[in-house]
């Protein structure tokens, strides 16, 4: 991307401000921006002047789009993106209950939107997705995923703005193409207009791996046919990373998978490389960890690591082997939505008491205790569902009161306080904690210990304590070079010398209840992580794992992934580590 920007500046004479570049992520774009500028880089370093302005991620332009033009959308000034999962569900449960349906049918509603589907008026979720945009209008926000759907209305409403965005965006630059979703495709038809001469597309379709998102591989697959006949694919065979044995094992994986995939010419090689791929069995989790911490020991501060998991419950036994070796390591925990976090959301209420969906969360963490009589969560007798179900909708029915009087959620619980004990013994709360936030902070706590505390035990908050604080630090242990463990959906654009893939069980990865099409994208996320590896690649299953990490009743006799058992032999090297701990390998 970064050369065919220089080519187009420098050799073609192209205007930089013609040329708008979308990346998948931020920090691409940051990287891109980075590398452009790097005078060390001469083949691609170019001055400032020189430089495309627009390069950004395709949601940061939907943005700046709607930011210029907020009024044709009847926003205010001050809107605000609404990005948190757990709380457009929340919103989008609560407009299920306002269109007289089940909460469920809300995630369901959420989840169409979240793969960039438009809904139409015949649709049976249509009137859910009405009253969770007029909730997120009331409060004056938009929701992250609309980014890129206003934006392609307001382009087409208005032919003075498209014809400016098109004039931009002559030379369309677009990054990791097989992730994108029907919107972005649609958005990205917009933006090239009608003969798409200037799109350059980067993709590739054994890499597609964001279908929870509605990405597709089927936009790369059909990019001739939807450009026509001038559209040409070009192929780089050449791989700069990964030694010959790892490519050529991925590719078996990911071909046998993936029937539909588009042809590729053969690979070759930059790097000289001859490891074989390591596979590695263990009799336990333990067993495993053990043994990738040894090697972390060894290779380090030398050579870097990267530890990817199916989800990072896996992870946990491999920071404790870490930690004994004295191992540095860098590990993002997925922090839960509670305790502090729902401290943190509170706190944002009572500074701004206008703050609707800060409410609306705390009002959620509120009820989730034991003090107000809802039946949890976790229920699965019918009746109590049904119980749980009647206390949400009197919640839900606050947004009819937002929305009619146009006044705040803290105020239409006030105003149906008298007609609910429900609804009275929140305000009851509610006003508690507003008259405790202007006390000091020893009554303050006081107050949280009676109506909000989200810890049932002192271990659980101390534990949360320390998972923030490693979460702060970025690190376990300070020292030696650092090891990043991950999951495997966030190893995408990274390398790393050594890569250790953890978690391949049959029915833990791929999982056993794996459509034909979720076993394709499986194989695809496989060969991401497997394509990481400039060095060394590990493939480590366990016999045995502990079954609050894979859900399987029978986690004490495990089989390895199906994905293992298509590797070429010519280039595997195989690890078997007995119970007694003795390695044993077999070529």
């Amino acid at each position: 991307m970064a050369l065919r920007v220089k080519w187009l500046v420098q050799d073609q004479g192209v205007n930089p401000e013609a040329i708008t570049v979308i990346t998948f992520t931020a920090e691409a774009a940051l990287n891109m921006r980075h590398r452009l500028s790097d005078e060390e880089k001469t083949d691609v370093y170019m001055p400032r002047d020189q430089q495309p302005s627009q390069i950004s991620t395709m949601h940061s332009l939907g943005l700046q789009i709607i930011s210029n033009n907020y009024q044709s959308l009847g926003l205010d000034e001050k809107f605000k993106v609404l990005d948190s999962d757990s709380l457009k569900r929340l919103l989008f449960e609560d407009s299920a209950q306002l269109a007289g349906a089940l909460r469920s049918q809300g995630i369901a509603a959420n989840d169409i939107k979240v793969h960039g589907i438009r809904i139409n008026k015949e649709h049976e979720l249509y009137k859910i997705t009405q009253y969770y945009n007029t909730i997120l209008k009331a409060c004056n926000f938009i929701d992250f995923d609309d980014l890129i759907l206003l934006s392609s209305v307001l382009l087409i409403s208005n032919a003075v703005l498209r014809a400016q965005y098109q004039g931009r965006a002559k030379h369309l630059l677009v990054d990791e193409y097989q992730d994108i979703n029907q919107s972005q495709y649609e958005f990205i038809r917009l933006l090239a207009d009608k003969d798409s001469s200037g799109l350059f597309a980067v993709g590739d379709d054994d890499q597609s791996i964001y279908s929870f998102r509605g990405g597709s591989p089927e936009f790369v697959r059909r990019f001739k046919e939807d450009y026509g006949e001038k559209a040409q694919i070009l192929e780089i065979p050449l791989c700069r990373r990964c030694p010959s044995a790892v490519l050529n094992g991925a590719l078996s994986v990911v071909t046998t998978f993936n029937p539909e995939r588009l042809p590729k010419v053969a690979p070759t090689f930059s790097s000289t490389v001859k490891t074989p791929i390591q596979m590695l069995s263990s009799p336990s989790d333990e067993k495993e960890a053990s043994f990738i911490a040894g090697k972390c020991s060894r290779v380090t501060p030398s050579h870097d690591v990267l530890i990817l998991v199916p989800h990072l419950s896996f992870a946990k036994p491999i920071i404790v082997a870490l930690r004994q070796k004295r191992v540095a390591y860098n590990c993002r925990t997925i922090l839960a939505e509670e305790g502090f976090f729902s401290l943190d959301v509170l706190g944002h209420w009572l500074s701004n008491p206008a703050d609707n969906l800060a409410l609306r969360q705390t009002i959620q963490f509120l009820i989730e205790t034991d003090n107000f009589g809802v039946p949890s969560k976790r229920v699965r007798k019918a009746e109590k569902i049904a119980e749980r179900e009647k206390y949400l909708a009197e919640l839900a029915s606050l947004w009819e009161v937002v929305i009619k009087e146009k006044c705040s959620l803290y105020e239409a619980v006030k105003i149906n306080a008298p007609k609910s004990t429900f609804i009275a013994n929140i305000l009851s709360a509610l006003d508690a904690l507003v008259t405790g936030y202007a006390t000091p902070a020893s009554e303050f706590i006081d107050v949280l210990r009676k109506t909000f505390l989200p810890w049932g035990k002192s271990s659980d908050m101390f534990q949360e304590i320390s998972t923030w604080i490693d979460e702060i630090k970025g690190r376990g242990v300070a020292g030696q070079g650092t090891v990043r463990i991950m999951s495997m959906r966030l190893a995408k654009g990274l390398e790393a010398d050594y890569v250790f893939v953890v978690g391949l069980e049959e029915n833990v990865f791929p999982r056993q209840e794996s459509t034909t099409t979720k076993l394709s994208e499986a194989s695809r996320l496989f060969f991401v992580s497997m394509t990481r590896a400039k060095l060394e690649l590990y493939l480590c299953h366990s016999r045995t794992r502990s079954a609050s990490h894979t859900y399987l009743p029978n986690s004490y006799a495990l089989q390895p992934s199906p994905f293992l058992s298509v590797l070429p032999k010519d280039v595997i090297n195989k690890i078997y580590l007995p119970a007694d701990s003795k390695v044993k390998e077999k070529k």
